[in-house]
């Protein structure tokens, strides 16, 4: 029978103290669901057909719905137009410090006066002035004074604008609120809770903290290993519980997640419908990385510094463009000769090569009378357009190469997330005109900052998730990974342009803050499933590391070697399956008559190199040395090395030659040297 956790316990004291009227607010969106899931199976579990659905939403959905509803003519600025203003400002103030003027700093600003903001700091005070603080000082009252002519404000003021809106009494609140899971909140948020409670009922429900009891704690050599290790308890564990009831919560998820979703698919397989999901990882992928976006940017990145070659080939041969789908095969033999050529041949030269060495394939280069060159030209140039005009022109060059071919449901969510990031960033730079590569700049940091991830069930499949979003939730049984002294506490929260008192507010701001904030997560997590298993590397990349200050005791050590001795999980992976299978069974001897090529030479003798290859790499050394197939060499800018060593070499030798036969002494002058390197 399984047991329920306190934070079981405590969810279900938060859904009986609902009444018909009465919210319920949570820290975060994703235990505002688990509650009505949980409400919704207890409704039907009691036989109702229908009920009055939970009322319960996250804090943020909440304030960002008031605000909508009130219909004000003010409203929070989005985050390029906040980022366009930070970056006027900036070029017309330059730091004291030689800090470059471009958009990583403009989104250090904004969110530094965000953190002030949510503290209820004076981004405008300090009280220890410096030259940098004195110049951040005075940049946010120029951004101030620019918002207010737009009649905009930061989004971090949210909760503030909220509690003015309720003591003027111009929003109805429901007749009693929940507060659910609100540990460690900010001071604006505390204000806002202030003023609620005084227009009405208000009932808080703290998150239980558990002293650690069934809790298993093991070590693995490497991070590989610890995953690995995962993905045969969790396959596991799935034989025991619901996979919905298992949870994994990883402090450093951005670093785990990659290898994380490879192992679990290997193990539980990919979803074939959302009720069927075996595992949802909350993280998403900077749309940046997708592929699609990737294959967007290509032809943009022929004006830049790249190699011409190696990026025109990459257009040819992506699958995400139609233009050329048809003809890949003949294209890929166009690089053959662009590799004779020096990396720096232009887009010109790359297709005078084409046309003189392979006339038959070049038409293939402007399928449909496609004119690359043409289509490319108004980014070459250094016109001064709107980010709309820029817009309307990259749509024009994606239109016309067929942009984009796709192929799955991910390909899909990532190209509308790329055409509404799109037009969100053109909306907030309005008519603010500027050259194609500043476009382009803002456009790549755009994607860079959007987040994108194809839908997962929060109910259906294993839960993997960060520290934070876990707060309130409850499993059956929870595993911690990565629990080094590194990740939990983390370090401090960079602030460059907070002085020593404003960092003493904030949350995260020291080492003390970092202590007990995550201190007090720990003792939450302990009261989270009535089973907890913690693991840890022992070192990354090469360098050994600690456990978390929170876990102290004894760690056992636990190494996954599944080719010597598998664990039974990962024989749900084909390609073990296949390896161990070959690795185990005996062979029949082969015969002459087996034989049905013809046996390759060995040669007579071998070099040192040649079997140093033998011993690293079978393959390579089949491949290298006894069929003497070698790569395709790299096209070298500028001379060869090798021409650049005889070069060097004849002139050494003419220098030698000419000075032997004269007896020298002390240094020699340029003079005698001079007429043997002319020659």
């Amino acid at each position: 029978m399984n047991l329920a956790s306190k934070t079981d316990q405590w969810q279900q004291r938060v859904i009986d103290s609902w009444r018909p009227g009465s919210l319920i607010l949570t820290s975060g969106g994703r235990l505002a669901r688990q509650l009505q899931h949980r409400h919704r199976l207890q409704q039907l579990e009691k036989g109702h057909n229908s009920w009055r659905p939970l009322e319960v939403r996250s804090l943020n959905a909440w304030l960002h719905q008031s605000w909508q509803d009130l219909w004000e003519s003010e409203a929070p600025a989005g985050s390029w137009l906040r980022l366009r203003l930070w970056y006027e400002i900036i070029r017309n103030n330059p730091p004291p410090a030689e800090l470059p003027l471009d958009l990583p700093l403009c989104q250090t600003l904004d969110r530094t006066y965000g953190v002030l903001i949510r503290h209820r700091l004076d981004p405008t005070e300090t009280t220890f002035p410096s030259p940098l603080i004195a110049w951040r000082q005075h940049i946010c009252r120029e951004f101030i004074s620019a918002l207010n002519d737009l009649k905009r404000w930061h989004p971090a003021a949210l909760p503030l604008k909220i509690a003015e809106v309720i003591n003027s009494s111009r929003l109805a609140l429901p007749k009693s609120l929940i507060l659910a899971a609100f540990e460690a909140v900010a001071p604006i948020e505390e204000e806002l809770f202030r003023v609620v409670s005084q227009k009405t009922d208000v009932t808080v429900f703290p998150l239980p903290k558990e002293k650690p009891g069934n809790v298993q704690a093991v070590t693995l050599p490497d991070q590989k290993q610890e995953i690995l290790y995962l993905g045969q308890e969790l396959l596991c564990s799935c034989q025991e519980l619901r996979p919905g009831s298992i949870g994994v919560v990883v402090p450093n998820l951005e670093l785990y997640a990659h290898a994380l979703r490879r192992t679990l698919s290997t193990l539980l397989g990919q979803r074939l419908t959302p009720q069927e999901e075996t595992f949802n990882i909350t993280l998403g992928t900077p749309l940046l990385e997708h592929p699609l976006v990737q294959a967007a940017l290509i032809p943009l990145r022929l004006l830049g510094d790249e190699e011409k070659r190696h990026v025109l080939i990459g257009l040819l041969l992506s699958p995400y463009y139609g233009a050329w789908a048809g003809n890949r095969r003949q294209l890929a033999r166009l690089d053959r000769h662009w590799r004779e050529m020096t990396p720096e041949a232009d887009l010109d030269s790359l297709y005078g090569k084409a046309h003189s060495r392979e006339s038959t394939l070049a038409p293939y280069l402007s399928p449909g009378g496609i004119d690359l060159l043409e289509l490319l030209a108004p980014f070459q140039g250094r016109s001064s357009l709107s980010a709309e005009k820029w817009k309307d022109l990259l749509n024009k060059l994606w239109g016309s190469v067929q942009f984009p071919a796709l192929a799955d449901e991910s390909d899909r969510v990532a190209f509308n997330h790329l055409e509404s990031t799109l037009t969100s960033l053109v909306a907030d730079l309005g008519s603010w005109s500027m050259d194609s590569r500043t476009f382009l700049a803002w456009l790549r940091q755009a994607l860079a900052a959007e987040v994108f991830q194809v839908a997962g069930s929060e109910q259906a499949g294993i839960q993997v998730m960060g520290l934070i979003e876990s707060r309130g939730l409850a499993f059956q049984r929870l595993f911690l990974l990565g629990m080094t002294s590194t990740a939990l506490p983390q370090p401090v929260r960079p602030l460059p342009f907070l002085d020593f008192e404003e960092r003493r507010q904030v949350l995260g701001g020291t080492l003390r803050s970092q202590y007990e904030f995550a201190h007090a997560a720990f003792q939450h997590l302990m009261a989270t499933a009535p089973e907890i298993i913690l693991t840890r590397p022992e070192e990354i990349e090469g360098e050994p590391v600690s456990a978390t200050p929170f876990w102290p005791t004894p760690w056992q050590s636990t190494p996954v070697d599944f080719w010597t001795l598998p664990n039974a999980a990962w024989f749900r992976a084909g390609w073990l399956r296949s390896a161990w299978k070959g690795f185990t069974e005996s062979h029949p001897e082969e015969t002459a008559a087996d034989h049905l090529i013809t046996p390759i030479p060995f040669p007579k003798s071998l070099s040192v190199s040649s079997l140093a290859v033998a011993f690293q790499c079978p393959f390579r050394f089949l491949i290298q040395v006894l069929l003497e197939l070698k790569p395709l060499a790299e096209p070298v800018g500028g001379l060869r090395p090798e021409d650049r060593g005889l070069s060097i070499h004849h002139v050494l030798s003419c220098i030698t030659r000419k000075l032997r036969p004269r007896p020298q002494e002390g240094n020699l002058g340029w003079e005698l040297v001079f007429p043997s390197v002319q020659e």
